[in-house]
C-alpha cells in the first residue's frame, strides 16, 4: 500500500520544511496536500483537476469555493460520486472540506486513494482558509448565506 515516512529516501538536496509542508503522514500513507496560493495558481493556470467539497450538501449549499463539486464524504456513494465527476480515477482530485480542524478531507483523501484514484491532493485549509484569504465563496441558498460570510451581496 502506502509508503510511510521511514520508508520514503529523501535527496539530501531537498529541504525537508518543503517536503512537509506538502505532504501530510497518515496511519498508512503519505497524503499530498495544497495551500490555497497553489489552490488558485492550478485555477488560473487553467490546470486539470477536480476540486471536491466533501462536506454534507447542506454546507455545501451554504458556502464553497467557486468550480468545486459536492460530494459529501458521510454518503455511502462516495467513491462512486468522486469518480463520476471526476470522469476516471486517473484525474487529479482535490479535495476540501471546513478548516484545519476538520479531518474530513483527510480522511476522504486516504478513503480515494485507498479506492484506487492515483492523484489525490487535501486542500486542509478548506473553506475558511480560502475565505480567510479573501477569496470569493458561492452559495446555494436563495440570496445568498445572508451574512456576507460567503461572499454573497447579504
Amino acid at each position: 500500500m502506502g509508503q510511510t515516512a521511514t520508508q520514503i529516501e529523501l535527496d539530501p538536496q531537498i529541504n525537508i520544511a518543503i517536503f512537509v509542508k506538502h505532504y501530510v503522514h497518515t496511519k498508512d500513507s503519505i497524503m499530498k496536500t495544497i495551500t490555497h496560493d497553489e489552490l488558485t495558481q492550478k485555477m488560473l493556470n487553467g490546470e486539470e483537476f477536480v476540486l471536491v467539497n466533501v462536506l454534507p450538501a447542506d454546507y455545501f449549499d451554504q458556502a464553497h469555493i467557486p468550480g468545486s463539486a459536492s460530494a459529501p464524504f458521510d454518503s455511502n456513494e462516495f467513491i462512486a460520486s468522486v469518480e463520476e465527476i471526476a470522469g476516471s480515477k486517473d484525474t487529479q482530485v482535490v479535495v476540501y472540506c471546513a478548516n484545519h480542524s476538520c479531518s474530513a478531507s483527510s480522511d476522504a483523501a486516504k478513503a480515494l486513494a485507498d479506492g484506487g484514484f492515483s492523484d489525490v491532493i487535501d486542500f486542509a485549509g478548506g473553506t475558511q482558509e480560502w475565505m480567510e484569504a479573501g477569496k470569493p465563496l458561492q452559495s446555494r441558498m436563495a440570496g445568498g448565506c445572508g451574512s456576507g460570510s460567503c461572499g454573497c451581496a447579504a
